[in-house]
């Protein structure tokens, strides 16, 4: 799938779901609960910190490292909730699924292209970025992602670094 399809698939979910306040914040432990997901906290070997179970539709467990910040299991969460619905119900499965950093690589893409858009919606996010002088340290807060998603988020989107 393309990542400009992703991108429109994430926020759309967002939206259908109600998920943004007014300046774009996403709160996502509701949709997590809405799709039928959980998390628990893992201690992960080199491997990574996310892990996600997918038992049947409506039923999943999005495993996040216990030394990570909190900012950092968001994007986790948002992560799990990729693989669930662009890699578990886009693809109709109905079986038993794990997704891991040690597996398909084209897949860990696309759940992270997923997580940024449904953490950073480009309207709102463009819109901040002017506003804020593009200053990662505030939009991270904005946004409660860590301020290398802020950075990648706007390369995505072909934001400039303010003042270049």
């Amino acid at each position: 799938m393309p990542h400009n399809a992703i991108c429109g698939y994430a926020e759309r979910l967002g939206n259908r779901h109600s998920i943004y306040d007014e300046n774009g914040h996403a709160e996502i432990s509701g949709l997590l609960d809405v799709l039928g997901g959980r998390t628990a906290m893992h201690e992960f070997g080199p491997w990574g910190d996310v892990h996600v179970e997918i038992r049947r539709p409506g039923n999943f467990l999005v495993r996040i490292g216990q030394t990570t910040s909190e900012r950092r299991d968001r994007f986790a969460v948002a992560h799990g909730i990729g693989h669930y619905v662009l890699h578990y119900l886009y693809r109709g499965e109905n079986q038993y699924v794990e997704f891991a950093h040690t597996g398909d690589e084209q897949a860990e893409i696309e759940a992270n292209v997923f997580a940024a858009a449904l953490l950073m919606p480009a309207a709102h996010f463009t819109t901040a970025w002017t506003a804020l002088h593009g200053d990662l340290w505030v939009l991270s807060r904005r946004f409660d992602v860590s301020p290398l998603a802020v950075q990648a988020r706007a390369e995505v989107l072909g934001l400039a670094p303010v003042g270049s």
